[in-house]
């Protein structure tokens, strides 16, 4: 399956939840081997993030800015943004089993959660 980063780093809460349920044996098996074969990609993806904000974060005697909580960007934002917007909008390749809807309906999920993990689960 080709799925955005950006969808995937999205449900990363979402797939958390059915990490840390429990469920059928089966259903373990899938959601271990999903979380295996995701965490790469989102291993990777924090790498990048943070080589974006080294290269166009604004910095104080060398260090990066942070106000509120956020990195400053000031005149870098535009281009910081163009970047990061491209990084996840890009494709990955993930082959996995969905997962059925009804060897997870016992657990207690938003409907947030469902629309985030509507790639990963089959009805």
């Amino acid at each position: 399956m080709h799925l955005q980063l950006g969808k995937l780093l999205n449900a990363e809460a979402s797939l958390n939840k059915l990490i840390n349920s429990d469920l059928p044996a089966k259903t373990s098996f899938q959601v271990a081997r999903l979380a295996k074969k995701i965490s790469g990609d989102i291993v990777d993806f924090k790498k990048a993030n943070q080589e974006l904000i080294e290269k166009y974060g604004e910095r104080k005697d060398g260090k990066l800015i942070i106000e509120k909580g956020k990195y400053k960007l000031g005149k870098n934002t535009k281009t910081f943004n163009e970047e990061y917007r491209a990084l996840i909008e890009s494709e990955i390749k993930i082959d996995f089993d969905l997962i059925e809807l009804e060897n997870i309906e016992g657990l207690t999920l938003q409907p947030k959660d469902l629309l985030l993990l509507e790639s990963f689960i089959t009805i």
